[in-house]
């Protein structure tokens, strides 16, 4: 190893001085302006264990502990890029706009430092990335979650219902960070799911409100209970009702029994079949009688009047009726394009034309309307062939100097992804309403030889989180299983899939890795929605991915629905424009 050269006092007392002039640095990333001349002197320190994660609630304090080697001049601490603690073996300087704790402590053995800060009463906005730097420009960071945990009420309050009545109740939870996981008691006994489903909004500030609709048709007394909990609490919040149930409600304005609204209902009935049938037999005698009084109708003339329509005349024998013809209009169905002629067909069509027999002929023989033996004769004459002309499909959306665009874009900034292409397009054809989509950009780039992440180092495949789904069988497999027998051998023993009742059970998780090493492993209770997926980003995901790479990695998922719902996919956008993450695009994942 190199020998580095030892700072003399002056030296130190210099960069101590730049250092603390420093203040905030503009991003966690920025190199301040004192690490050039740093590390003319080689490295001073280095941080032996750096500070881990950590998840509280929303009033609490946080803390956070760094390890460094003996012989340290300065220990900092950032949170979100800004400056909070500047600790010197001589004092510490605190920042103004915390309340911080500092306690200090020295190994007696290695003589390795190490300092321990806690962040007094912190809130939602104070979530982010937390750094311990040292004199070297060496840094660990560590992510801070605030949780929040709103308010909780069932607004419909007691109710007094009959018995067996279906009886709705609403639980709202609101402003909770992240989402909570709703549960329902009844008589303070957990409540099966299929009696309630949840439904979550987010809004811009992140704030996640809670919708849980509770069904139940009770019998007698019961007490309701709705219970909305979260990582950091230790005990769910709830919120109680009751629900009465009695014969007859005070002040119901019902005054029919149920046997009444039988009663009415039955007779109802009875009396519409009666009218109908009545209805019927009048039609049918004044037809008979009109016919007697307006002698032989010999024929009905109609003329298409409009689209849809038709108008009809009756006709007699001696001509139309002196004084007003009977005129109707009826509504006619557009029916849809006959099928083209099978080859079989035209080529019968062909071979009996040739055989010097009429259109009409040969229509009566195949089956075939005339007017479609005609058509295919003249069509076979003019090319000398009965195959379908080539039709001329759809025409390209881009043109070619449009397809070069996409071409020499991507290869200035390789960086680039088919969605920011595209973007870059549509821009220049903003005066056109015509604009091309990310498939057709992919489609382009495809043709041009131009493939993403082909030239990607190991390096940078390290910095990917892969996560998906999966669902674990306990008992063989729900797919279809295919086997190849002889005839006689379906009930055969080889050519069976042994079952058990039920399908024998299965669990679903939720788990990511990046290179080597995994991430958290989730456990998916129920049916998994956008919402369930948001609540597992914000609690294991991205926690996941900051603790196995670190800030700015990259974050792989396949195109499932939940995945690129509105509320996942703006909450990823927005995570990213923080700097937390980068979204991979292609390939189609």
């Amino acid at each position: 190893m190199e020998m580095t050269k030892e700072l003399s006092k002056d030296t130190r007392n210099k960069i101590v001085a730049l250092y603390t002039r420093q203040g905030r640095p503009e991003s966690a990333t920025a190199q301040p302006a004192w690490s050039e001349e740093i590390n003319n002197y080689g490295s001073c320190s280095d941080i032996l264990d750096g500070p881990k994660n950590v998840t509280v609630l929303s009033g609490s304090n946080a803390s956070f502990t760094c390890t460094v080697r003996a012989g340290w001049e300065v220990i900092s601490w950032y949170l979100q890029t800004y400056f909070i603690v500047n600790i010197y073996p001589t004092g510490t300087t605190v920042s103004k706009d915390h309340t911080i704790i500092v306690q200090n402590s020295t190994n007696s053995i290695t003589g390795a430092f190490t300092s321990a800060i806690t962040i007094v009463d912190v809130n939602k906005s104070n979530s982010g990335v937390v750094r311990c730097s040292s004199l070297s420009a060496s840094f660990q960071d560590a992510y801070l979650t605030v949780e929040v945990n709103g308010s909780i009420q069932i607004t419909n309050g007691s109710v007094i219902v009959k018995p067996n009545s279906n009886v709705t109740m609403i639980c709202q939870a609101a402003q909770w960070y992240p989402a909570p996981t709703i549960t329902w008691q009844i008589n303070n006994t957990a409540a099966d799911t299929l009696y309630y489903s949840t439904s979550y909004t987010t809004a811009a500030n992140d704030f996640v409100t809670a919708i849980s609709t509770f069904e139940i048709s009770p019998e007698e007394d019961i007490s309701l209970t709705c219970l909305a909990s979260i990582q950091t609490l230790t005990q769910p919040q709830s919120a109680t009702v009751s629900i009465t149930v009695r014969e007859h409600i005070p002040g119901s304005s019902s005054s029919l029994s149920q046997t009444d609204i039988i009663l009415i209902a039955v007779f109802g009935s009875l009396g519409g079949l009666l009218l109908i049938a009545l209805i019927i037999v009048l039609i049918i005698y004044c037809g008979k009688k009109k016919k007697k009084k307006s002698g032989l109708i010999s024929g009905i003339s109609c003329l298409i009047t409009g689209v849809g329509t038709i108008s009809c005349v009756e006709q007699k024998s001696g001509g139309y009726t002196a004084d007003s013809p009977t005129e109707w209009t009826v509504g006619i169905c557009i029916m849809a394009r006959k099928k083209l002629l099978s080859e079989e067909k035209r080529v019968a069509i062909i071979t009996l034309r040739n055989e010097s027999q009429s259109v009409r002929k040969i229509g009566k023989t195949l089956k075939v309307s005339p007017s479609a033996v005609a058509k295919t004769i003249k069509r076979y004459k003019e090319p000398g062939s009965h195959e379908d002309r080539p039709r001329k499909g759809r025409p390209r959306v881009t043109s070619a100097s449009e397809d070069k665009f996409v071409r020499v874009t991507s290869l200035r900034n390789r960086r680039l992804t088919a969605a920011q292409i595209r973007d870059q397009v549509n821009a220049t054809q903003s005066s056109s309403s015509r604009h091309i989509s990310t498939t057709t950009v992919k489609r382009r780039l495809c043709a041009a030889g131009l493939h993403e992440h082909k030239e990607w180092t190991l390096d940078q495949w390290k910095s990917v989180l892969w996560c998906d789904e999966s669902k674990f069988e306990i008992f063989g497999s729900n797919h279809h299983v295919f086997v190849r027998r002889r005839k006689g051998e379906r009930m055969d023993s080889t050519c069976l899939v042994p079952t058990v009742k039920h399908g024998g059970g299965g669990v679903m998780v939720w788990g990511g890795f990046a290179d080597d090493i995994v991430g958290d492993l989730f456990k998916i209770e129920a049916i998994l929605n956008q919402h369930g997926y948001h609540s597992i980003l914000q609690r294991h995901a991205i926690p996941s991915g900051l603790r196995l790479v670190g800030p700015s990695f990259i974050f792989q998922q396949d195109n499932d629905p939940k995945h690129t719902s509105r509320l996942c996919k703006g909450y990823l956008t927005k995570k990213e424009s923080d700097g937390v993450l980068h979204q991979m695009t292609r390939p189609p994942q």
